[in-house]
């Protein structure tokens, strides 16, 4: 038993810190920042969960993301408004009201989930609901429902606009396309039949789609 413990505390392994997760960190400060400079008007955390889930690994990923909460922000803002005007008394608080409230709401993401499989956004479900639900559930109250429904769209393409600009921002470095990079295979970018890692694999495509000849090297037959 004492043996096995060993084994599975060196199986254990601490990988490098990844770009994105400093992307990531300095985007939410710069959404707090905006925030500030806005006078702490508006709730930054709109702004600091569209930075995040935007995002990724590289900047296509990061548009592509970026696209989909673009669409999926107006769609959940434009229902929540639709639903706060069609159905004022939502916010009442008796038992028969609050389950007829429950109801409304839960038939209406059924209508959002449906309406971006129309428009063939499937990837934008998710933060349409996010937004409708935000609208509908704790500012259903608020005397104007067409400001809040554009603050909280405001809000998400701030956030967005800071995870583009984050991701696209790199340190000017020299570069030597004429250099091959060879790695050998087993042992390095596979070790022990788990396949390339994670961390590998995001940083091999980012220096691929900077330029670099990269191949590798190894023993076995093709």
């Amino acid at each position: 038993m004492e043996s096995k413990g060993k084994g599975c505390l060196q199986r254990i392994s601490f990988p490098p810190l990844g770009l994105r997760i400093v992307k990531t960190s300095i985007a939410v400060f710069l959404c707090f920042l905006v925030n500030m400079l806005r006078g702490n008007q508006e709730v930054v955390f709109y702004s600091q969960m569209a930075a995040i889930w935007c995002l990724q690994d590289t900047a296509r990923d990061t548009r592509k993301n970026g696209a989909q909460q673009v669409v999926g922000t107006g769609v959940g803002a434009l229902f929540g408004l639709v639903t706060i005007l069609l159905f004022p008394s939502l916010a009442a608080e008796t038992a028969r009201q609050k389950a007829v409230h429950g109801l409304v709401i839960s038939l209406m993401v059924g209508v959002i989930l449906y309406a971006t499989v129309v428009i063939r956004k499937l990837h934008a479900a998710y933060f349409s609901n996010v937004v409708y639900l935000s609208i509908v559930i704790y500012h259903l109250t608020d005397g104007d429902p067409f400001l809040f429904a554009w603050n909280r769209f405001l809000d998400t393409m701030i956030g967005i606009g800071i995870a583009w600009l984050v991701n696209s921002c790199r340190m000017p470095r020299e570069k030597h396309r004429d250099i091959l990079f060879v790695s050998r295979l087993d042992g390095v970018l596979i070790n022990g039949g788990e396949g390339i890692s994670g961390y590998n694999r995001v940083e091999l495509n980012r220096m691929i789609q900077d330029g670099a000849q990269f191949t590798v090297v190894t023993g076995h037959s093709p």
